[in-house]
């Protein structure tokens, strides 16, 4: 299963926001990727994440796959709507 969601909060996908990602993303038993400009990314490395270079306003789709996916999935939207605040 997967979702498109833009990226709101100002600094972009910078360490600290990529760092809470990944901190959530390992939670779950599911693959979780992240496809951006023609780029896939693991969910769960910061490296990879940070590659990717996501800027705010940027639209990204999140691919969950595996037992969890739905809590998964889930869980990491509702993470970026809310611009990483827990």
């Amino acid at each position: 299963m997967s979702q498109t969601v833009t990226l709101t909060n100002e600094t972009g996908m910078h360490a600290r926001p990529a760092g809470i990602f990944v901190k959530a993303a390992s939670q779950f038993q599911s693959d979780i990727k992240i496809e951006a400009a023609g780029q896939v990314a693991n969910g769960k490395s910061i490296m990879n994440l940070l590659g990717l270079g996501l800027e705010k306003g940027m639209n990204f789709t999140i691919q969950v796959d595996g037992a969890d996916e739905d809590e998964a999935l889930s869980t990491l939207v509702t993470l970026i709507q809310k611009q990483f605040e827990a």
